[in-house]
């Protein structure tokens, strides 16, 4: 996994980001899957026991930021973020950050059996 972390890194395709607490606990992780024209697909993941803490948005936020200001990677101007239409906590992450619900998107079995809901971040600067 760490040799398709740098290599994601090294070929500006995707950035992993640790979360992690003050004494370097593990508390969750965050990814900007970069793809063409400008948009990238960001995903996060947090430990159960410091969900509803915050940490999610804080981190989302910060990686949102990053993506779209960064300028040593492909210029990127939109942020699509997908979760389970089932996951109202997804839900509240992704609105808390900026990310208004697009579309409902269809089942793609077998990875994906249920619908989905896409949230799009589009740059203001």
């Amino acid at each position: 996994m760490a040799a398709a972390q740098a290599i994601g890194w090294s070929t500006g395709t995707r950035f992993s980001f640790a979360v992690v607490a003050e004494d370097d606990t593990p508390l969750g992780h965050v990814v900007a899957k970069v793809h063409r024209g400008g948009v990238a697909e960001v995903g996060y993941w947090t430990a159960a026991e410091v969900r509803g803490q915050g940490v999610a948005p804080r981190a989302l936020e910060a990686v949102s930021q990053w993506a779209l200001g960064a300028q040593h990677i492909t210029p990127l101007t939109r942020l699509d973020l997908l979760h389970a239409e089932d996951n109202t906590a997804s839900c509240h992450v992704a609105q808390k950050c900026g990310y208004p619900l697009r579309d409902l998107l269809p089942p793609a079995p077998p990875a994906f059996p249920g619908r989905a809901h896409r949230h799009v971040r589009i740059s203001t600067s």
